[in-house]
């Protein structure tokens, strides 16, 4: 009895490794790049990580959906770093507003984000949106856009530190 339940809690395990494995999301955002000072920078990474060339932040505002949690609202607030020389991002806050998707984050990937409230609008070629974390309105964006992009693959290196040692 004992064989048949491990071999089948084995064929779920692979096949929740399968699905997972492949995380894909589509999303509609409004990026903000911005400049800071590398000063500021170096007062908020963690061990390890070093400012990037040229001291820079990133702000997304979007509405996701991803095949491993559905539909949510998210901002992420980010800076260009480096580690070991190579270039990336570190994200200091991520804001999502579906309790769904933080905890599948938090619990299978380790990733720190927070709950709360962010929305973002758009009304012909105005877009509106807004993040809110404990009852304070971190950032508000309202502006006037022109035609949309195309649609962009980004390929870049996200730096996340799950742990540090003792």
């Amino acid at each position: 009895m004992l064989v048949t339940v491990n071999r089948a809690l084995s064929g779920q395990v692979r096949a929740f490794e399968e699905y997972s494995s492949k995380p894909s999301f589509s999303q509609e955002a409004i990026v903000i790049d911005f400049a800071t000072t590398p000063e500021y920078v170096r007062s908020v990474l963690p061990p390890g990580l070093e400012p990037g060339d040229t001291p820079a932040g990133h702000i997304l505002m979007s509405t996701m959906e991803s095949k491993l949690c559905g539909a949510f609202d998210c901002t992420i607030a980010s800076l260009d770093v480096k580690f070991r020389g190579k270039p990336g991002t570190f994200i200091l806050e991520i804001i999502i507003s579906n309790d769904l998707p933080v905890t599948w984050d938090r619990e299978v990937w380790g990733e720190a984000k927070n709950t709360d409230t962010c929305r973002p609008w758009r009304s012909g070629d105005w877009r509106y949106a807004y993040a809110v974390r404990d009852g304070v309105r971190l950032i508000e964006v309202q502006a006037k856009f022109g035609e949309d992009l195309p649609p962009r693959v980004r390929d870049a290196i996200n730096f996340e530190i799950k742990a540090y040692p003792h």
